[in-house]
Order: structure tokens, then C-alpha cells, then sequence
């Protein structure tokens, strides 16, 4: 008995690729020297520059993991790899942030990359061809230094859910109220359920202990 071959549509990978890449090149090249010296002191320098530009530019507002572990005591802080802002001018703010980096460090430490904004595109391999990106509204521009295991900077334009921001130590932030109700939120994409869960509960935890101590 003679098996006709199968035909399969090619295989394609969907990788979440930045779209532009802006401001490389713009600053002296990288030496060993002054890479190592920014690695070993960049939370010295980038949570300051970016609460430099947050304080000049009121417009913004930080949020996320980074900007709740401002607001809470440390035994209720997790470790997080970015720093999240909403701002009107999210690529003007980008670029702006990482001219300042590369003029701390003395050479090109910075880029600023165009990213995808909305559900992440799936990791998965999938048939056919891939998927188009939806149409959004939204901006987002990432400023990423060179060690790629620093604080990422990632500035989006403002949501169009409803939140609450508060003015802390001369910067806007979202209120903690406001980022568990979006944890919250967040926890029903099957993808996010554990962190924003976890997120949530931390956020809980630390309001409950506030409320004891009144």
C-alpha cells in the first residue's frame, strides 16, 4: 500500500522583537572600563536619573513592582528588572533619559527601543504565517543599557482604564490601592495569574499592616 506524504505549512517562530531601535551610536563606543564601572554603580545612576527627569516632568507617573517597592517597607519589596512610567511623550522622554545615561557613563551605555504594546505576541511556534500586530494607539519606548541585566526604563503612554496616582517624595505614583485593583485585573490572563497575584497579595499584606498600625 503506497502513504501519500503529508503536506505541512512551514513552521515560523513569533519573536518579541523591538520594532525601532533609536539613539545607538550617538555617544564615544564602549570600553571595558567604563562598562564595568557602570555596571557595578547603575542603581546608582539610573533610579536617580529617573526620578530627576519624573520631578522636572510632572506629566508622568510611575508604576508597577519598582514604583509599589517605593511606597512599601522592605520585608513587602520583590526584585524587579524595569522601571515602568506613563507619560504623553513616552519617546521623547526615552530619549531623553538615555542621553543622560550616556553622558554619566562617557560613552554609548544606552538605545532606546521600539516595543510592541498590548497581549505579547505568543512564544509559541505556530503554522502559517505570523500573525498581524494589532492597531493600538498606545505608544512604548524601552531604554535599554548594555549590561542587558540592569533596570530596563519603560515608558508607555497613559491606559485607558481609570487609576489613581499620588504625589510621594516629589514624584507621581500610581496609588497602591490603584495597582492591586490593576493586579487584579491583570490576574485573569492566564499568562500574568501568578505574578499579578502575587503582586496583589504583597500589596494587601502591607495595607493590612498600615491599618493595624492607626
Amino acid at each position: 500500500m503506497k502513504i501519500k506524504p503529508i503536506k505541512v505549512a512551514p513552521i515560523r517562530t513569533q519573536m518579541l522583537m523591538p520594532e525601532h531601535i533609536f539613539e545607538k551610536g550617538d555617544a564615544p563606543p564602549v570600553t571595558p572600563a567604563k562598562l564595568r564601572k557602570f555596571r557595578e554603580n547603575y542603581k546608582q545612576i539610573t533610579p536617580p536619573a529617573v526620578n530627576t527627569q519624573l520631578k522636572k516632568h510632572r506629566e508622568s507617573t510611575m508604576h508597577g513592582a519598582y514604583s509599589v517597592n517605593q511606597q512599601v517597607t522592605e520585608e513587602f519589596q520583590r526584585p524587579t528588572s524595569d522601571i515602568d512610567v506613563w507619560t504623553k511623550t513616552p519617546k521623547q522622554r526615552a530619549i531623553e533619559l538615555e542621553n543622560a545615561l550616556d553622558k554619566k557613563a562617557g560613552c554609548d551605555i544606552a538605545h532606546v527601543e521600539e516595543k510592541h504594546i498590548g497581549p505579547a505576541p505568543s512564544r509559541m511556534i505556530t503554522p502559517g504565517p505570523p500573525k498581524k500586530k494589532p492597531k493600538t494607539s498606545h505608544e512604548r519606548y524601552v531604554v535599554v543599557t548594555q549590561p542587558q541585566d540592569d533596570l530596563d526604563v519603560d515608558y508607555t503612554t497613559y491606559p485607558d482604564r481609570n487609576y489613581k496616582k499620588r504625589l510621594f517624595k516629589g514624584i507621581y505614583h500610581e496609588t497602591l490601592e490603584s495597582a492591586h485593583q490593576r493586579a487584579m485585573e491583570l490576574s485573569k490572563n492566564p499568562r500574568r495569574t501568578f505574578k499579578s497575584l502575587r503582586d496583589a497579595r504583597r500589596i494587601e499584606a502591607y495595607l493590612a499592616t498600615k491599618s493595624k498600625k492607626k
